[in-house]
């Protein structure tokens, strides 16, 4: 699939308007450059996937102790 996009001042930056039949789900994007080519590949938010159901997981277990008690100690004025 081809489609013609516009590339456009935005700022400092160049944008480029993606077609609609193009549209992305996410809203980061990783951009390489090879050749003479621009590769515009979606980041899809996985990254800290399952990190929520990690923590209270740790939670249930008692894992979630500081490691360093004292660690605010100096900046909390009580």
């Amino acid at each position: 699939m081809e489609a013609i996009a516009k590339v456009f001042q935005s700022g400092n930056s160049q944008a480029l308007r993606i077609p609609k039949e193009f549209r992305l789900n996410t809203d980061k994007v990783k951009i390489i450059s090879v050749n003479d080519y621009l590769i515009i590949k979606p980041l899809n938010n996985e990254i800290r996937k399952g990190w929520s159901d990690s923590f209270k997981k740790m939670r249930e277990n008692g894992d979630d102790t500081l490691l360093i008690d004292d660690v605010f100690e100096d900046d909390i004025d009580v």
